[in-house]
């Protein structure tokens, strides 16, 4: 049930087009990979109408395990958000294997669009996955718009240097996604 509890933590946030940071060695990226996964909520916090009940959460995510900065974001039952990995984590697999842990800090991160510094937010940082979710759809969807307006986002973490997110250009894959929260080419519209 952890394990199920933080998946859907993990999707719920999920969290782009410029020039990635990237670890030494690393691999450069090819562009946004998907998932797709089902999700069903357990235990006594949900309503009894509600548990078991399988959903579709769909997820989109940049890089590999050796670029830092990657991002995810995630579309689940019309909930959209976004995390990102300041190290380097393989969000594709976190995604599929979320391990058990329900540890989460709030920390304050500032974010700056394309030069623009924003008023610094508090995110969730989850520190077995390495993982900052954000909790307002507001800070999604200036990531998601970066990507579309091919600007470059970077993220200020306590006690990390400014770190520019792995951001890859506008491609199909980002373009099929999201239509459970009325976005991408395949929104009901």
């Amino acid at each position: 049930m952890r394990n199920l509890h933080a998946a859907c933590l993990l999707v719920l946030s999920w969290s782009l087009c410029a020039s990635p940071a990237m670890a030494e060695d690393a691999e450069p990226d090819t562009g946004w990979s998907s998932k797709t996964i089902g999700l069903a909520y357990h235990g006594n916090a949900i309503r009894k109408k509600e548990r078991g009940v399988g959903y579709k959460a769909e997820s989109l995510y940049s890089g590999n395990a050796t670029t830092k900065g990657n991002v995810a974001f995630a579309c689940y039952t019309g909930n959209f958000g976004v995390n990102i990995a300041i190290d380097a984590v393989d969000l594709g697999t976190l995604i599929a294997n979320p391990p058990e842990s329900t540890q989460r800090k709030a920390k304050r991160l500032t974010m700056t669009v394309d030069g623009e510094e924003m008023k610094s937010q508090v995110w969730v940082y989850m520190p077995k996955m390495g993982v900052y979710r954000a909790r307002t759809q507001l800070a999604a969807a200036k990531v998601y718009n970066a990507v579309i307006l091919g600007q470059d986002v970077a993220i200020k973490a306590p006690g990390k240097d400014n770190l520019v997110l792995n951001l890859p250009a506008l491609d199909d894959e980002f373009q099929d996604f999201g239509a459970g929260c009325g976005m991408g080419r395949k929104a009901k519209k």
